[in-house]
């Protein structure tokens, strides 16, 4: 699945504004997993970050602990949960806390990665 979205839209916020589509003013919260794979052994969170992976960091501890209070996937809630952070650049500090926090790091860098990363001045 890609781009999914996590959590529940607050109850309050239902009972506040019942006129409104809260369903799409809940968006500006943006808690919206790049993609998830489902696996036979896991539900896998993957986040992609090309400049900054220490931003995917709190989207990825966030997205687990909303993984329990997502309704579409209730029938993964007792499988265990991967966070996996894809960066073209690593940072082996990160990769100290991410490990810490149980997030996988993969290095992921194909060839459209490696000229965007030029043009911005990255590599």
């Amino acid at each position: 699945m890609f781009n999914v979205r996590l959590g529940p839209v607050p109850l309050e916020l239902r009972h506040r504004y019942p006129d409104l589509d809260i369903d799409r003013w809940a968006r500006v919260w943006d808690k919206t997993c790049d993609a998830i794979v489902i696996t036979p052994g896991a539900l896998v969170l993957i986040e992609g970050e090309l400049r900054r992976p220490i931003v995917a960091i709190g989207e990825l501890l966030t997205y687990r602990e909303l993984v329990p209070q997502t309704q579409s996937l209730a029938a993964y809630w007792q499988m265990p949960i991967r966070a996996l952070l894809l960066t073209p650049l690593p940072d082996p500090t990160l990769e100290v806390v991410m490990k810490r926090l149980g997030i996988e790091v993969i290095q992921y860098r194909p060839l459209w990665v490696e000229e965007y990363l030029r043009q911005v001045g990255r590599l």
